[in-house]
């Protein structure tokens, strides 16, 4: 029967190492392998994000000039400013006084004259003319067509 003591165990393995040669020596070399695979995809997904960072930023600058653009297309602008009033409170008032049904009988010719004189006055900024609608229509029919082309974008 063999020695179970230590000493017979320790020179056991100092026999087996003599006979075999010297144990290998413990490499990190494969570690080593993937380590430098890491760093460089790091580098990589490094490269990407600060490109998609400056993309980010240039369309942040862009948005305004497009919409601006966008908006401005044809050289009309598609903002609808709140309109001017055509008449002061007065003169509206004085205009449906004269011609409201449950009043009209109370009305003065001059009253009547009065409110006849400030439609008159108004009139070209009331009735469009032939030509302005055409071009009126013909804005909203682009602008149409815009909106269209950009949804079918989508």
């Amino acid at each position: 029967m063999a020695d179970n003591t230590n000493a017979e165990r320790q020179r056991r393995y100092i026999a087996r190492l003599k006979a075999g040669g010297a144990a290998k020596p413990v490499s990190n070399a494969g570690a080593e392998k993937k380590i430098a695979e890491l760093q460089a995809e790091v580098a990589r997904l490094k490269q990407r994000a600060e490109a998609a960072e400056a993309e980010a930023e240039v369309v942040k600058v862009r948005a305004p000039l497009f919409r601006e653009i966008e908006r401005d297309v044809d050289g009309v602008s598609n903002a609808t400013p709140k309109p001017k009033p055509i008449w002061t409170k007065a003169q509206y008032m004085q205009i449906v006084k004269c011609l409201h049904p449950d009043r009209i009988n109370g009305v003065s010719a001059d009253e009547l004259h009065a409110a006849c004189v400030l439609l008159d006055q108004f009139k070209p900024r009331l009735v469009m003319g032939e030509a302005e609608e055409r071009a009126r229509k013909k804005r909203a029919k682009r602008a149409a067509a815009r909106k269209a082309a950009k949804a079918g974008k989508r």
